[in-house]
């Protein structure tokens, strides 16, 4: 399935949805390491994009200065001096999105076990019924929808 990866502005990163996503690979920031399947994204200038996953994750400090970043990250009681992000090359290989996901056994807690049916991948696929609680979005024909607003 395509990934649609949005911009803080609205817009499509690189464009148009990903379709490839990497065998896992090594990053290292520091002393820090880790292995990560990246998204490959089309037509983007930058080697790596760190998401809000990961940076809500790891909660790095990172310093711009003069076009250079630089990056610090927790790890341990003496946190690791701060190094410049290295560019990772070329990406060794690269799969379907699909392909990465298809196989994998996801486990839902016991304490869900009750809540089952809303894991139902077949049933997520369509919108619930109409109630009628519901309210009727009206839309003009024609009108220009609003510019997202940026936030810093």
């Amino acid at each position: 399935h395509p990934m649609r990866s949005e911009q803080v502005d609205g817009s499509l990163l690189g464009g148009k949805p990903s379709l490839i996503m990497t065998v896992p690979v090594k990053l290292e920031i520091g002393a820090h390491w880790e292995m990560l399947r990246l998204i490959v994204v089309p037509d983007m200038r930058e080697d790596v994009i760190l998401g809000l996953v990961w940076l809500d994750r790891w909660q790095p400090n990172i310093w711009w200065e003069g076009g250079f970043r630089y990056i610090r990250l927790l790890v341990g009681p003496e946190p690791p001096p701060p190094v410049k992000i290295k560019s990772m090359g070329k990406v060794p290989e690269v799969e379907s999105i699909e392909l990465a996901t298809e196989n994998q056994n996801i486990e839902i807690p016991s304490v869900y076990n009750d809540l089952m049916d809303v894991f139902n991948e077949q049933k997520c696929e369509f919108l619930p019924p109409h109630r009628n609680i519901d309210c009727a979005i009206e839309l003009v024909p024609g009108a220009e929808l609003p510019k997202p607003r940026m936030y810093a």
